[in-house]
């Protein structure tokens, strides 16, 4: 039985990132809507979910946790209010974000995940 992901700890995630990244701490309630609409809000409703995909086999835990890791990328980066010179080596996270989603590192699966 799959796990369900740790919110607060993929809070925590978008938090590191921003500071890798250089800019402010997202608040924790627009973070855990921007990760609850990527994980589990239904496609109908503009959500992703990317949780319920993956549960299916429709997507890999290496795609799950890219999608969040660029979402959020993308998010902190524009929600920032001035000009940002992103060069920031973001690998690292990975794997804060597979302990957040899975309580270890994603399963890669070979030919698909590189």
């Amino acid at each position: 039985m799959q796990r369900e992901p740790d919110m607060d700890g993929l809070i925590e995630c978008a938090t590191a990132m921003a500071g890798a990244l250089g800019v402010n701490s997202p608040n924790t309630d627009d973070a855990r809507a921007l990760l609850q609409r990527l994980l589990t809000t239904p496609q109908t409703e503009g959500g992703k979910e990317a949780w319920a995909c993956l549960t299916m086999g429709i997507v890999t835990e290496v795609e799950v946790r890219n999608l969040l890791m660029a979402q959020c990328h993308t998010w902190l980066l524009h929600s920032a209010a001035s000009e940002i010179q992103d060069g920031a080596d973001l690998t690292a996270l990975e794997a804060k974000f597979d302990r957040a989603l899975y309580g270890r590192p994603a399963e890669r699966i070979p030919g698909v995940d590189g």
